[in-house]
């Protein structure tokens, strides 16, 4: 049995502490946040994998961004300026080249939801199928063909509520789960095994004589063979105290939360692929649209024409939106890397000292295989049935 140090109370955190506690080790979970309320509560809960590649930061893509925001990429001039290495890279490697090893990751994930929700259902209100839409027809029938998935035309769309939209694709066997309940519910459950879990504490990390040493805010030293970094957009500053940065740059996205008075106004977990817009109405009325992947630090704030954008354009496709209140706004930091890919494994220089972060868009649905792989190479094994070679951490060392 191993201590065992978390540091960072995200889905992912909660997952590696999960798995490391299930293999009989002593597991303390930190978290800063006193309310245990992270960037995985703001986002849409999608558990995707068939929808996963995040969008591609090639050049003209930056370029067109930085000189103007259009639709849900923004990139900010002052982001490119201040981490120019970090841009020259995304713009040389983009996503395309590790888009098949995206979806596969997220097929895995999904595999290890479906397996946990046997196991230890927490009764997240999983609703079963998402469906991405496409202004274009063609365009959904070229997703739907490459993903071995259900087309669905345009009079099928209208019968579900939405208006300018020719094409879907239904990936049937896909989720969509309520994650504050979710991330709530496995926080308890990880109490209840015996996992420790510290909320509105603060990690520093130092270098004892190349091990990691973990300290708390009071001064408080936490025992552990070995630490985990699950800090998601701020795994870099946790880590630079150790001379060691994973690349991860915040891409916010905006949730906005609407109370529908009860009526049924959105069909079906969906996203509008064409706006990168997730839509989904929970059991309790609320509906959740998000959207956005903005380079433009930590600013909380989005603008007032953003946000207008945002609910312009799903109440032009869906338009019963229009009537609803909004009830709750929230901002979420997601950790990407240049190359697009997660930074999970040993950190270099550090024989204890282990990260699992640069998830970017898909925190939610990679959370389990990126604990998957923790797991195993914290017991010193190869996760075995995944290619965990390419999200080693010295990459960017």
């Amino acid at each position: 049995m191993l201590r065992v140090a978390v540091l960072g109370g995200g889905i992912t955190g909660m997952f590696v502490s999960y798995y490391l506690r299930e293999d009989g080790h002593d597991v303390t979970l930190v978290e800063e946040r006193a309310d245990g309320l992270v960037t995985s509560s703001n986002n849409g809960g999608f558990i995707t994998p068939s929808f996963s590649p995040a969008p591609p930061i090639g050049l003209a893509k930056i370029a067109s961004t930085v000189f103007g925001a259009s639709g849900p990429l923004y990139i900010s001039p002052f982001e490119v300026m201040r981490n120019a290495g970090w841009f020259v890279r995304a713009a040389r490697e983009g996503v395309t080249a590790h888009e098949k090893d995206v979806l596969d990751l997220g097929a895995k994930s999904l595999q290890l939801y479906l397996e946990f929700f046997r196991k230890d259902d927490l009764q997240p209100e999983r609703q079963k199928g998402i469906i991405g839409l496409y202004k274009s027809a063609q365009d959904a029938r070229v997703v739907a063909e490459k993903l071995h998935e259900r087309f669905v035309g345009g009079s099928d769309i209208a019968e579900m509520g939405y208006v300018g939209l020719q094409g879907g694709v239904v990936a049937e066997n896909e989720i969509s789960i309520d994650p504050v309940k979710f991330c709530d519910s496995l926080r308890d459950r990880l109490r209840t095994m015996g996992v420790k879990v510290r909320l509105g504490e603060k990690a520093t990390l130092s270098n004892a004589g190349g091990r990691a040493q973990a300290t708390i805010s009071g001064g408080e030293r936490l025992e552990a063979e070995s630490i985990v970094v699950t800090s998601g957009a701020m795994s870099r500053e946790v880590l630079s105290p150790l001379g060691y940065n994973p690349r991860v740059l915040p891409a916010r996205g905006l949730v906005l939360l609407y109370d529908s008075g009860g009526e049924k106004i959105v069909p079906g977990p969906t996203l509008l692929e064409d706006y990168g817009i997730a839509l989904v109405q929970h059991a309790s009325g609320i509906v959740r649209l998000t959207s956005f992947f903005e380079m433009t630090g930590y600013k909380i704030e989005f603008a007032q024409r953003r946000k207008e954008w945002l609910e312009e354009t799903a109440c032009s496709h869906l338009p019963g939106l229009a009537k609803l209140k909004l009830v709750h706004q929230g901002t979420g930091f997601r950790p990407c890397t240049p190359d697009q890919l997660p930074v999970v494994g040993r950190v270099p220089r550090y024989s204890n000292l282990f990260v699992a972060t640069g998830n970017c868009r898909l925190g939610i649905t990679l959370a389990p295989v990126t604990a998957y792989m923790i797991r195993a190479m914290v017991s010193g094994a190869d996760p075995p049935g995944v290619p965990w070679r390419l999200f080693d951490p010295a990459r960017f060392a």
